[in-house]
């Protein structure tokens, strides 16, 4: 099946436009308050979650919906923060049998936060790093004015309201 233009749609009446792709629309709440957690957040998790939808917010690319993301990212981020406490010497690190030998679970469990981390920086746009990616990919695929990065980086904030 082949995709008809814009003009084509609109001339045959099958134009929709709620299903015109664009930037979205940032919904950021209220600036002075901060969404309820996902889950239950201890103190330090808490001050850790409201200083990244700060963060967010001053690049202006936090939406409200993110706040579970959010969550997830500073729970995993806690959660690898305590496991790469207790690694501390070759004995949390491998253990030994007569058969040979293995990595501990604690190793294990560090990977899989480490990877939940780095997952939720993607989705979050947290990292420079990202948003340089995003910016690749759009220079290689001929996207001149690149308002997609420029909204990502929070340097377009009225391109979302638009």
């Amino acid at each position: 099946m082949r995709k008809l233009s814009e003009e084509s749609k609109s001339l045959a009446g099958t134009d929709r436009a709620d299903r015109k792709s664009g930037l979205p629309t940032v919904n950021p709440g209220n600036p002075r308050t901060y969404p309820k957690p996902f889950f239950d957040l201890d103190k330090s998790e808490t001050k850790l979650y409201k200083a990244t939808i700060k963060h967010l917010r001053e690049l202006g690319i936090f939406d409200i919906n993110d706040a579970v993301e959010v969550a997830i990212y500073v729970r995993a981020l806690t959660g690898m923060k305590a496991v790469a406490d207790r690694l501390t010497h070759r004995d949390s690190i491998v253990e030994e049998y007569k058969s040979g030998s293995n990595i501990t679970g604690d190793v294990t469990a560090f990977g899989k936060f480490q990877a939940l981390v780095e997952k939720s920086q993607q989705k979050l746009g947290l990292s420079p790093l990202y948003r340089q990616k995003i910016d690749a990919y759009l220079k290689s695929n001929g996207d001149k004015d690149n308002t997609l990065l420029k909204f990502l980086n929070g340097r377009n904030k009225g391109a979302a309201a638009s």
